[in-house]
């Protein structure tokens, strides 16, 4: 996934339900981006041109999950996962 200015590329992504799910995101934009998945306690930060691999569990329930840039989300930056079993 790449964190653009203001959006992420893509923005919706399938994890399926109790699994391990492994992300690599790489800030392609200008300003520093975070990545925040609230319901599963996940906070980061990426500066520019920085790269780094997000490790969570999926839930165990099908559904969707809420990712945003807490720095950009009243921009629009924001998508989803969606949870399949």
């Amino acid at each position: 996934m790449a964190t653009l200015d203001f959006r992420f590329e893509p923005a919706e992504f399938l994890a399926t339900a109790g699994q391990q799910a492994t992300l690599t995101v790489v800030n392609k934009g200008k300003v520093a981006h975070n990545l925040s998945i609230p319901s599963l306690s996940v906070d980061l930060e990426f500066e520019p041109g920085k790269r780094q691999n997000v490790i969570f569990v999926a839930p165990t329930e099908p559904g969707g999950l809420e990712f945003v840039c807490k720095f950009h989300q009243d921009q629009g930056m924001k998508g989803t996962f969606r949870v399949q079993a």
